[in-house]
């Protein structure tokens, strides 16, 4: 019986020792994967800065190319000519939206890098800034031509802007045709938009910016839905009290035939 007693007793400290060797693994397991856990959201923050500065960088390299290009006019519709002289073409660009050029307001003008289209755009680097802008103004204003076999085809000068800035361009026009804001232009490389002729000019920068006015300015079609609803309410509510000032048990005398 004793002998019984004792290995009873030496199991029940094997299991016990067994228990806590277990609860031992069982904590080292937990401490572990706290570690692994404030490890993850370590790299998780680490990664969450990094995408903010790399946009960061995005952004002021998206300002510098443009900043570069801030002196630039781009033309296109003049087709390339044999042995053509781009200054003296520059000139006759000016005289067609009626800007005199000399060739000290050109700081450089060439044609983008040749292709196979025959009217590839011509870059001019200004160094007079007025007249840079009377240029692109009087590009809008004027609508020039060029003869072409014959034929007189318009030809465009705008800024020179980047792909990123001409993306940002496109999708703060469809503001203006959602009719959420009148007016959209560029100055300089920079974006505008007014919502109304008094209202203040906003600048934009980047997309976010869009979405802001997206929900600043309410389109055409849900403002014209606001006003309609006090209306309809209005008729609603006049409809309504009618039938319950209407006497009870009266009904609607059928009109004679």
């Amino acid at each position: 019986m004793d002998e019984m007693l004792k290995e009873m007793k030496s199991l029940r400290n094997d299991i016990k020792e067994k228990v806590k060797q277990i609860n031992s693994t069982m904590q080292e397991l937990r401490d572990q994967m706290l570690s692994v856990f404030k490890k993850q959201d370590t790299l998780q923050t680490d990664m969450t800065d990094l995408t903010t500065e790399n946009s960061k960088l995005k952004k002021q390299v998206h300002k510098l190319e443009q900043c570069i290009r801030e002196s630039n006019v781009i033309v296109t519709g003049v087709p390339v000519s044999k042995d053509e002289s781009i200054i003296e073409l520059v000139k006759q660009i000016g005289l067609k939206v009626n800007v005199k050029l000399e060739e000290y307001d050109v700081a450089i003008a060439y044609r983008q890098v040749q292709s196979k289209r025959d009217n590839t755009p011509i870059i001019i680097r200004m160094n007079n800034w007025h007249k840079k802008g009377a240029l692109v103004a009087g590009s809008k204003m004027q609508k020039p031509t060029w003869t072409i076999n014959g034929e007189e085809k318009p030809i465009f000068i705008s800024e020179d802007l980047t792909e990123y800035t001409n993306g940002l361009l496109r999708d703060t026009k469809l503001l203006r045709s959602e009719g959420r804001v009148q007016f959209v232009w560029v100055k300089n490389g920079k974006i505008f938009a007014k919502a109304t002729e008094d209202s203040k000019a906003v600048k934009i920068e980047e997309h976010e910016d869009i979405e802001v006015m997206r929900l600043k300015f309410p389109s055409k079609e849900i403002e014209n839905q606001r006003q309609q609803r006090p209306r309809d309410d209005k008729k609603e509510r006049g409809d309504q009290q009618r039938v319950n000032n209407k006497p009870a048990g009266q009904t609607s005398k059928p009109k004679k035939m």
